[in-house]
């Protein structure tokens, strides 16, 4: 027994330096599989995310646009609001809804892009199935600048029926409509719609309405709607975008409207 005692005595430091290692190697392979539980964590985590951003998103749609344009008040002032009952038929809520919408000219060299007044609309979220009316509004000057170019429009294409109606009409101003919004999880997205604008319709006493030719000539003491192309015939696109968009759209608006980083 003593001698037992003696080799033990002997080999304690060679005895000690074989624990350390052994439980050296069993925290390594704790470590070592803790860390693939941890990674295995990560990447379910990440296809479960992803997979929110498949299924999961707004969808914000619109059937019909309504437009009314007033005649003038306090003196030669007139408006034109462009009006849009929207829905959301995704399968989550959207955040942070921005309505623009400008007046892309065919016919005129110096200016391309006539943007609406004053703010853009905003509502701060939709749920799945509900809808909201917003709208967008033209004053006095973008209204005389539309008129210009469609009346443009207007005599092209008479003088095309005249010469050779076999060639392709010309186009008429386009009144564009942009849609943002963002998902729970911050995704940005538009919904952007060319509608090209067809007539000038001047609104009776008796609700009938009768197109103002040239659109021009369209009389200060009356309103107005404007005829626009069917939808199945207008451009239509919804896509995912990137943050820094819609904050540059906002940028102009920044006295009025700031765009929150948590937006």
């Amino acid at each position: 027994m003593i001698e037992l005692f003696s080799l033990m005595n002997s080999y304690s430091g060679l005895l000690s330096v074989g624990v350390s290692a052994i439980t050296a190697i069993i925290t390594l392979i704790y470590v070592i599989f803790t860390y693939r539980q941890l990674m295995a964590s990560q990447d379910s985590l990440k296809m479960v995310v992803k997979q929110i951003k498949v299924d999961k998103q707004p969808c914000i749609v619109y059937e019909n646009i309504e437009t009314i344009g007033s005649n003038c008040f306090c003196g030669k002032r007139r408006q034109l609001h462009i009006n849009l009952e929207l829905e959301n038929i995704g399968d989550a809520p959207a955040m942070s809804i921005y309505v623009f919408s400008y007046l892309r000219l065919q016919n005129n060299n110096e200016i391309s892009n006539v943007n609406m007044e004053y703010l853009p609309d905003y509502v701060h979220f939709l749920k799945v199935g509900s809808k909201i009316e917003v709208s967008t509004r033209y004053e006095t000057d973008e209204i005389n600048l539309l008129l210009e170019d469609l009346s443009v429009t207007s005599a092209k294409n008479i003088h095309r029926v005249k010469t050779d109606p076999s060639k392709e009409s010309y186009r008429g101003t386009d009144l564009v409509i942009e849609l943002y919004y963002k998902n729970l999880l911050g995704q940005w997205f538009i919904n952007e719609r060319h509608i090209q604008i067809l007539d000038v319709l001047e609104k009776k006493e008796d609700g009938e309405t009768e197109i103002v030719e040239p659109p021009n000539s369209l009389k200060s003491d009356v309103w107005f709607e404007l005829q626009l192309i069917a939808s199945a015939f207008s451009k239509s696109d919804i896509r995912m975008v990137d943050k820094q968009e819609i904050k540059d759209k906002i940028e102009v608006y920044k006295r009025d409207r700031q765009f929150s980083e948590s937006e």
